[in-house]
């Protein structure tokens, strides 16, 4: 079984023609994140895309030499201090994140020994970071930014329906609606990590995204590096919707639809070029 680039190389070129995602970026980024594990640049990767065509991906998968492991979420087990002042309501509502749809993930593995740490129970973020080899600093970001917007969203939850559990377990249930801050979910970090390192599969923290030596830039300098190797095709599809990507936020409604078009274009040079 070839090893390394070849091995990426291979497995690339037999999933090219397979939708990955409707969304261009997250298919670019599940193809790229695919062949850091085939190459061996991380023991375990995840794709998130909407699983178009996802049963036929994972059998080009097994079929080259890899392991996988379908689930419904990459991480469920949410994360509480344990000195918390909202504890008692988060223990009331359960701790368990549910799927807000049927989409499934696949994880790739490239060890037996890492597809059992998978099903050894469900993933906090921390344990999914980790496995994924996201940056500590960066995983550590997210995790206290879903405390800050759980923790926001509970505060407005108690002022609308009062304290009691019974009746906080109810509206969180039915997914009562809410005002919250815009800057709650760091969403900003999105677009900002896809302009700085758009070749990275995680979301950069503060601290990765204002400095040039940082981990999350040395990611995205091994990362592009496999994306030429892989077909230069995707390595300037990549970069060219990252291009669009930075103005699309801003854009009009006709304008989002037009980027949107080109950003599918893309997509589909990427996915019929003839590279070797």
């Amino acid at each position: 079984m070839p090893v390394g680039i070849e091995k990426a190389r291979l497995l690339y070129q037999a999933t090219k023609r397979l939708l990955f995602s409707d969304i261009p970026v997250i298919d670019l980024k599940d193809r790229l994140a695919l062949a850091t594990v085939a190459a061996g640049l991380r023991p375990i990767g995840v794709l998130e895309g909407d699983g178009l065509e996802l049963e036929r991906v994972r059998e080009e998968v097994i079929n080259h030499g890899l392991l996988t492991l379908t689930s419904k979420v990459v991480w469920a087990q949410i994360e509480w201090p344990s000195n918390h002042p909202l504890l008692r309501y988060f223990q009331v509502v359960g701790e368990t994140r549910t799927p807000t749809n049927s989409r499934r993930v696949l994880w790739v593995c490239a060890n037996p020994e890492d597809r059992r740490k998978l099903k050894s129970g469900p993933l906090m973020k921390h344990e999914a970071g980790q496995l994924l080899s996201y940056p500590a600093c960066c995983v550590q970001f997210q995790v206290e930014a879903d405390v800050k917007a759980n923790t926001e969203f509970m505060a407005a939850l108690i002022a609308k329906v009062g304290d009691d559990e019974r009746s906080i377990a109810e509206a969180w249930k039915d997914d009562v609606g809410v005002e919250l801050s815009d800057d709650v979910f760091a969403m900003d970090n999105v677009p900002r990590t896809d302009e700085r390192f758009p070749f990275v599969i995680h979301v950069a923290c503060d601290s990765c995204l204002s400095s040039d030596m940082c981990q999350s830039a040395q990611i995205n300098a091994s990362y592009e590096k496999l994306a030429l190797e892989l077909d230069p095709q995707l390595h300037k599809s990549i970069r060219q919707i990252r291009e669009l990507c930075v103005g699309f936020r801003e854009a009009s409604d006709a304008d989002r639809d037009r980027i949107f078009n080109e950003m599918q274009q893309i997509q589909r040079a990427a996915m019929s070029s003839h590279s070797k």
